[in-house]
């Protein structure tokens, strides 16, 4: 059953062709629902439902305590987010993020697998917020 969802949510999310793969960490451990806080703040930053698509899954570390999480997102109009805006305004706040360039088709595929495959985890939390859709809680898009 796990199997068959993660290739239904990876088609989709590979069907939405999201231009960058994500990592954001923390320099301390967080909980899940710290995760989750982090995670929406992101998406109030770049404007995560209004002009930018962003999906993010959880996954807890393998080799320490806590959560971090995958994001893949796509900016739909030519405006001010780029992978070094999100840096710059992650890095000091949390920790490390890295923002890869997803477009190349078979990166953007195994990248898609890789975040919907947290979806089916035991302690999975995630979200999808697409221009239209409901916006995050608390989204308050700021200028970069």
């Amino acid at each position: 059953m796990a199997r068959r969802a993660v290739e239904a949510w990876a088609g989709y999310l590979d069907s939405m062709n999201l231009d960058y793969f994500c990592t954001f960490t923390t320099r301390k451990p967080i909980s899940l629902a710290s995760t989750r806080k982090i995670a929406e703040r992101v998406a109030g930053r770049i404007d995560a439902g209004g002009t930018t698509t962003m999906f993010w899954a959880a996954e807890k570390f393998d080799v320490r305590e806590g959560f971090h999480f995958h994001a893949l997102i796509k900016i739909h109009l030519q405006h001010h987010i780029t992978p070094e805006t999100i840096w710059a305004w992650y890095f000091p706040r949390f920790g490390r993020c890295q923002v890869i360039d997803n477009r190349d088709p078979d990166r953007q595929q195994t990248a898609s697998w890789y975040s919907a495959k947290y979806m089916t985890k035991e302690l999975a939390d995630y979200d999808l917020y697409r221009p239209g859709m409901n916006n995050p809680p608390g989204r308050n898009p700021l200028e970069f």
